[in-house]
This record gives C-alpha cells, sequence and structure tokens, in this order.
C-alpha cells in the first residue's frame, strides 16, 4: 500500500497507479464480504478464505493513492464485524483470549515495520507499513476471532483441502497449456504463464509460481494432521494429491 505518484514509490514494490480489478473478482468480493458480514461466526471463515485464495492479489482498488488487495478488503469488512460484536456482547473477540504467541506476532510486525520505515525514512515507507500492518495484523487477529476450537480447525483445514482442488487444478491445466484460467476468468494475473529455461511455471491465483508452491507445500503437514485424526482420510488424501500437484507445477526449487 503506497502513493502512487511519489517518484520512490518503485522503492517499496511498485504497484498500480489506479484500480484495476476485475468486474467479476469485485463481484466475487462484494459476495464475501456480504455474507462475512451476515453468516454466523463459525461459518465466516467459508468467504474470507475462498475470497483470499481464489481471488488473485492483482485485483486492486486505489483509494487516495492507498493500494487496497483482497486481503485488505476482506479484513477491513471483517473487523465491521468484530466491531459491532464486541458493542453488542460481552464475548471475549479472541478464543482463549489473548496467548504468548498472538503478543510475539505483534511485536514481530511490529519491528518489522519500525525498521522498515527507519531505514528508509520517506513517507511512502510509512504508508507501506500501515498496508503491511493492516493486512498483516488484522488478518492474523480476525483469524483468531473466528478459529476458537477443534471443529473450526477441522473446517479450516477442510476449507484448504477445497483451494488446493481448485489452484491445483487450474495449475495442472496452466502447466499443459500455459493459459492461466485464473487471469482469463478473474484478471489479477497475466493469463499466460511465465516460462523459464523451457519449464512452464504455474502460478494459479498467486501473484507469482514460488507463492502458490509455498503455499501448497505448507498444506502437506495439515493433510497429515487431517489423515491422521480419522476424521476426514479421504479428503486428506485428496488434499496433499492436490497440493503436491501445486508444487510440482510451479517450477520451482523453493517449495520443494
Amino acid at each position: 500500500m503506497q502513493v502512487a505518484s511519489s517518484q520512490s514509490f518503485a522503492a517499496f514494490g511498485g504497484g498500480a497507479g489506479g484500480t484495476v480489478a476485475h468486474p467479476l473478482a469485485l463481484g466475487v468480493l462484494a459476495a464475501a464480504g456480504v455474507l462475512t458480514l451476515t453468516l454466523p461466526r463459525k461459518y465466516v471463515i467459508v468467504p474470507l478464505l475462498l475470497a483470499v485464495f481464489l481471488v488473485p492479489m492483482g485485483n486492486v482498488v486505489v483509494v487516495a493513492g492507498l493500494h487496497i488487495m483482497p486481503d485488505r478488503m476482506m479484513v477491513l469488512v471483517g473487523w465491521i464485524r468484530l466491531a459491532f460484536a464486541k458493542l453488542t456482547s460481552k464475548t471475549k473477540i479472541l478464543g482463549g483470549g489473548w496467548n504468548n504467541i498472538d503478543a510475539a506476532f505483534l511485536c514481530w510486525a511490529g519491528s518489522r515495520s519500525l525498521a522498515f520505515v527507519l531505514l528508509w525514512r520517506e513517507i511512502p515507507a510509512l504508508i507501506n507499513q500501515f498496508g503491511f500492518l493492516w493486512g498483516a495484523l488484522g488478518m492474523y487477529y480476525f483469524l483468531r476471532a473466528l478459529i476458537r476450537d477443534d471443529e473450526d480447525i477441522l473446517l479450516t483445514v477442510k476449507l484448504f483441502v477445497f483451494i488446493a482442488v481448485v489452484n491445483g487444478a487450474g495449475m495442472l491445466f496452466e502447466h499443459l497449456t500455459r493459459v492461466n484460467l485464473f487471469g482469463f476468468v478473474l484478471g489479477g494475473v497475466s493469463p499466460f504463464s511465465d516460462v523459464r529455461e523451457g519449464t512452464i511455471r504455474s502460478q494459479g491465483a498467486f501473484a507469482i509460481s514460488i507463492l502458490a508452491g509455498t503455499f501448497a507445500a505448507a498444506l502437506v503437514p495439515l493433510m497429515f494432521w487431517l489423515w491422521r485424526s480419522g476424521r476426514a482420510k479421504a479428503l486428506a488424501a485428496v488434499g496433499f494429491a492436490f497440493a503436491s500437484a501445486m508444487v510440482g507445477t510451479t517450477g520451482s526449487s523453493t517449495p520443494l
């Protein structure tokens, strides 16, 4: 999230000079936002994760020079829901209350942003880190508010299986044709894959292939947990297969 007109903007990652968002992507995000505000708490994780992991992050709405990507849009809607819940209920926002991991995450994010701002000492750097904190802290604590018990964890992991299946199928198609269906249907990523040394680097809905692959690699232990829990072995096997397919089709060594 940066000021697009700044000459030093490129030093902080670059970005669109104006809103670049596919109408269908905006429609999906709008629907996810409505569901986030209206569904029972237990099921809010569904539209949240589907919007974040299936709508490409290249869909950006620029407001007063600020870049708002899908995850930040969902965080904003989510915290509106949490604020309303806090005003109308005495229930704690965070499941189980504040803990040491919450504190550690806050300290990490704060120190990272402080170091970045002190390094550059420019207004665009400050705005950039405001965007980072909006996304990182907002999403972390929103997820903490949503995932409270074993049933919530199980639902979340099952959702990751679905996300792996959708992205994995798209990336397999991409690997065979070099056509990224996410780019054609939802925008936000190139409709044609990068090629390095003759290998197609599939990326699905992710910004780059390495992110797609590392996300999938991180799912593998969750799939083993789902299998060992004995509650969804077939689903775990499907998730493992498609997560592995995502890793293999990126053409990248990092996920491996």
